[in-house]
């Protein structure tokens, strides 16, 4: 969890959310599944419709839009969101984030930096880069958000992504 203004986010292990030094509870299913999502692609408009099949996977309820709306509203009072952190358009929401605020941010930065030390051929600081962004796994991506469609479609890709950077970081280690 890195450290940001106020709230910090967690996706690779548990969804974590803190505020200051404390942890907040998002106890609805439906709104983990909701801010997973949109912290997933932070920065990003992700669709109504995206969300609804996200939440509802097994169909959706006969108001859809209304009862997004119920969810999204409910997880802005939680996470005590005046609305600079979840924007609203009429096509979908977004959740600001940045690298100090949301793992998965500085974890991809760390990688991109990490590939563009081995393509200058510097391998201990792309080894640095490495170890730093393995450091912020806490365990599986998203565990606990019970989610099919997240944790069949987007879950696997993270999830090579920290395998690829362990391997290397394993291969860095051995004399040369």
């Amino acid at each position: 969890m890195i450290r940001g203004r106020g709230l910090r986010f967690g996706v690779l292990g548990q969804l974590e959310i803190v505020r200051d030094t404390a942890p907040v509870i998002i106890a609805s299913p439906k709104q983990r599944i909701a801010l997973a999502t949109l912290l997933l692609q932070a920065n990003k408009f992700v669709t109504k419709g995206e969300l609804a099949d996200r939440i509802w996977e097994n169909g959706l309820p006969a108001n859809v839009c209304a009862s997004l709306h119920t969810h999204m509203s409910r997880l802005r009072q939680a996470l005590g969101d005046d609305g600079s952190l979840i924007m609203t358009r009429d096509s979908g929401y977004s959740v600001f984030a940045t690298e100090e605020t949301l793992d998965i941010l500085r974890f991809r930065n760390l990688v991109s930096l990490a590939a563009e030390a081995r393509r200058r051929g510097d391998i201990e600081h792309e080894s640095r880069m490495l170890r730093e962004a393995l450091a912020l796994w806490r365990g599986p991506a998203l565990a606990d958000v019970d989610s099919e469609s997240l944790q069949c479609e987007v879950v696997p890709a993270l999830e090579r992504t920290h395998a690829c950077a362990r391997t290397l970081v394993r291969r860095g280690d051995r004399p040369r």
